[in-house]
């Protein structure tokens, strides 16, 4: 209806009525051409304007959540409830039982980072395409509409990479006594891919690995630097 009520309009605009009055064909159809342009050009305006941004927003939240699972499952499966903190860090005592120093398997921190990392990329390329539902009336870029009307099935292909750091935080945890968390940060680069539409979508993902209540003073070396962080991402 408001095509045609667009149409009507454009026909009985004083120079386009006298033009059709003239009844010459290749000027009727110069006229509706012109018409029919303006009309596709504005409903590509409006997509680019208004209804790109939605698909971009709602389909990055979707790839971050179901990425999100994904990298949580992986570290899971790798690491399960096999590693304890004493695996990972071996404190050091002298005669008195002071704490001398704290020292890295770093063998084994890598090994954790290495297959974490294969197993997270090989889930990630296996998930497929991600089905994402929004309502047309969210598509429709006006905010009266956002939520109404039936679904618009939208599919999109992630493609990502995996990269995986540590981080080492203490904690006081009472007198003499220190709390030491490791920390596995996994940063995910995720290719978003739908037709006509490609985005980035970089997500960082906290996972604690272990922890403890370390008995005695520890050094301040460790405390007031990030000697422990260089010491767990040290490649072998």
């Amino acid at each position: 209806m408001q095509l045609r009520r667009c149409l009507r309009i454009f026909i009985n605009m004083p120079c386009n009525a006298y033009i059709l009055k003239k009844r010459n064909p290749k000027r009727i159809l110069i006229v509706i051409s012109i018409f029919v342009i303006a009309v596709i050009a504005a409903v590509i305006t409006h997509f680019a304007v208004n209804v790109n941004p939605i698909i971009e927003t709602v389909i990055s939240e979707e790839a971050k959540h179901s990425t999100t699972i994904i990298i949580n499952e992986s570290v899971k499966s790798v690491v399960g409830t096999n590693i304890d903190y004493d695996d990972i860090v071996e404190i050091s005592r002298d005669g008195e039982n002071n704490i001398k120093a704290l020292s890295v398997n770093t063998i084994l921190v890598n090994s954790i980072a290495i297959d974490t990392t294969l197993v997270a990329q090989s889930r990630l390329k296996n998930v497929g395409e991600i089905p994402v539902k929004v309502p047309i009336g969210t598509l429709s870029g006006i905010t009266f509409f956002g939520g109404a009307g039936p679904n618009v099935n939208i599919r999109c292909l992630p493609i990502g990479s995996v990269g995986i750091s540590y981080r080492s935080d203490f904690k006081s945890a009472g007198i003499n006594n220190t709390l030491h968390i490791i920390t596995m940060i996994v940063d995910v680069s995720v290719n978003v891919i739908v037709p006509g539409l490609s985005r980035t979508v970089s997500l960082r993902t906290e996972v604690p690995l272990v922890n403890t209540v370390i008995v005695g003073a520890v050094p301040d070396t460790y405390l007031q630097s990030n000697l422990l962080d260089e010491m767990l991402n040290l490649i072998p």
